[in-house]
């Protein structure tokens, strides 16, 4: 199975990181937004001469717009003699948007604890199961944290029959041929997987 056919199949289970999986419609749509601006908007303009983006962005972004744009950005840092290090225009939108995906879940779920709602089924990965935590106490880092190792025994089962099924894929449900690709998100969340999605493109 190729990695485009496993992609899609991980998208449709709604077992990923739902901030993860938040952080990635948000870089698509604002990346989709600016492709455009960065040719018309004088300010937009002046944030990518000053920040550019990283390797991966400026690779993704490139995918998403016309060859035509993509010669007007190389024009522009070319010309300014702009090669901004560590900077992004992109990661820093989505460190922001990060910040308030993580605020809105631990509110979320801390009125869902006072209220005893039920919100087993959403998931996060390890380094974002690592910053909810340290914002909470008593109980309810007791019931997230079993929530989370709900999760972690679910995905540890689908590896293990996942393995066990090495000589008969076709008998894998689609749980089974994803848990592979998300036990790596839930190990390195999205920023690991970012990497290893620019890696594989090289």
């Amino acid at each position: 199975m190729d990695d485009e056919t496993v992609i899609k199949e991980i998208l449709s289970i709604p077992q990923r990181c739902s901030i993860c999986e938040r952080i990635d419609r948000s870089e698509f749509d604002y990346m989709s937004e600016i492709q455009y601006q960065l040719t018309t908007s004088n300010d937009l303009k002046s944030d990518f001469l000053a920040k550019g983006f990283c390797n991966y962005h400026f690779w993704s972004i490139a995918s998403l717009t016309t060859h035509e744009a993509v010669a007007s950005m190389g024009a522009m840092l070319i010309e300014n003699n702009s090669f901004p290090p560590n900077s992004c225009l992109v990661c820093e939108h989505l460190k922001t948007k990060e910040a308030e995906f993580l605020n809105e879940f631990i509110g979320d779920i801390t009125v869902a604890a006072f209220e005893n709602v039920d919100r087993s089924e959403r998931r996060v990965c390890q380094p974002h199961f690592k910053s909810i935590i340290e914002h909470l106490d008593g109980e309810i880092t007791e019931s997230f944290s079993s929530i989370q190792r709900l999760h972690n025994e679910q995905l540890l089962r689908e590896l293990k029959s996942f393995l066990k099924k090495r000589d008969r894929r076709l008998g894998r449900d689609k749980n089974e041929r994803t848990s592979w690709w998300r036990a790596v998100e839930k190990l390195v969340g999205r920023k690991g997987m970012v990497t290893y999605k620019f890696s594989r493109s090289l």
